[in-house]
């Protein structure tokens, strides 16, 4: 009998955090995208854009493309003008916010992710952001006027 009590009392916590884990929701995926852009450089008179994605499959897929992006080369590195242009993306589901980053398509390029987590984009990510957001790839990162 004391041994059936032991067991009991043994198991019994294990049983609840299996319960507990089991009833925690699963990491939310993002099913909304918000881009906006601003310049760093008013002069260069670059108009705002604004785009909201709906499509969740087309966002999870952004979502992945970023995540899977090469970590950004550290040290010294020599870049092309850049001419101030920032993209804002903002993954969220439902009205909860998930993430946020911030995309430099000029200069140096890069996808800041947190301060201690930057991205270098592709090429084909840099094409699927546009498509995503319903923009062409020219217009990422364009001369100033």
């Amino acid at each position: 009998m004391k041994i059936k009590n032991i067991l009991l009392v043994l198991a019994l916590p294990l049983l609840l955090i299996i319960c507990v884990s089991a009833a925690l929701p699963k990491s939310a995926q993002p099913t909304a995208l918000q881009v906006t852009r601003s310049s760093a450089n008013p002069a260069n008179n670059f108009p705002p854009l604004t785009r909201e994605v709906k499509d969740a499959h087309a966002v999870q897929r952004l979502y992945d493309a970023i995540h899977a992006l090469p970590k950004a080369t550290t040290g010294i590195r020599y870049c092309p003008i850049d001419v101030g242009l920032i993209y804002h993306i903002y993954f969220s589901s439902g009205t909860t916010l998930l993430e946020q980053m911030d995309m430099d398509t000029g200069g140096c390029q890069g996808v800041r992710l947190s301060k201690q987590d930057v991205r270098q984009p592709t090429e084909a990510f840099l094409l699927l952001f546009a498509q995503t957001i319903g923009v062409p790839r020219s217009t990422l990162a364009p001369i100033p006027h």
